[in-house]
């Protein structure tokens, strides 16, 4: 006989970051994430295939370029820094992508 899966219990105050900060520093990995994926240069996480659509990774880097700036002023220099170098690796890998075509 099993045990009983144990009762998940979520407070209504994990539900939401903290702060807005917080939560865009998450949205803007969380769109790099999508850039990567729709470039077809990491797997989708549910299907486990290279989904490639370019149209889609580039919708998603413009909209980090556009909010990165924004958020200057909330990021730790370091921060500032890895999110830059992140977005330019994106930008550069999409150009690369997009000579191959779609």
């Amino acid at each position: 006989r099993e045990t009983p899966a144990e009762e998940i219990t979520i407070r209504p105050d994990q539900l939401f970051p903290p702060d807005v900060a917080t939560f865009v520093r998450g949205f803007l990995a969380s769109l790099g994430q999508q850039a990567w994926i729709y470039m077809g240069l990491i797997l989708h996480p549910i299907s486990r295939k290279i989904t490639r659509d370019l149209k889609q990774a580039k919708l998603a880097i413009d909209i980090m370029e556009v909010i990165l700036p924004k958020m200057e002023a909330e990021l730790q220099e370091k921060e500032k820094i890895e999110f830059k170098n992140f977005l330019v690796n994106l930008q550069m890998n999409f150009i690369e992508q997009s000579k191959r075509g779609n």
